[in-house]
């Protein structure tokens, strides 16, 4: 493949512990999200989401900063919780960590988002899929982080 295409292998990450999960978070850091597009499936004991993600994989090897449409998947799902989702407003929010806990009895994992935002998604074990559902596109700039 050339090194001037905005094709790419599209990313697919399974997480099955704590140390697949940081490197799943890390991939999703500054994701960008409609509210809308996320759902707790009950039924099928599932939570998705799809995201704009930027891709810090690539992050220097392409001439201009690139974001691809993820599907995030989450499953084995027993509860949801939100903190300032719906109810700020909010019709974006940006995925800045995942953080998983993890006791005997379930794994928490915990949606960090900007503006005090989070999701808690409880499960009875890890098993997280991340896969890039689209080609790439140019993104207007990297995403900062004020120090």
């Amino acid at each position: 493949m050339s090194g001037n295409s905005t094709r790419a292998e599209p990313l697919r990450l399974k997480a099955e512990n704590a140390e697949d999960m940081a490197i799943i978070s890390a991939c999703l850091q500054d994701a960008i999200l409609a509210v809308d597009d996320m759902a707790h499936v009950p039924a099928r004991r599932g939570f998705a989401a799809l995201v704009s993600r930027y891709r810090w994989e690539q992050d220097g090897q392409q001439s201009s900063p690139q974001r691809v449409l993820a599907g995030l998947r989450i499953e084995g799902v027993t509860s949801v919780r939100e903190k300032n989702i719906r109810d700020s407003g909010a019709k974006f929010l940006e995925l800045l960590a995942i953080r998983l806990d993890q006791t005997i009895d379930a794994s928490v994992f915990t949606l960090v988002f900007a503006a005090d935002g989070a999701i808690r998604v409880a499960a009875e074990f890890v098993e997280v899929y991340l896969e890039d559902v689209d080609d790439p596109w140019a993104a207007r700039q990297r995403p900062g982080h004020p120090l």
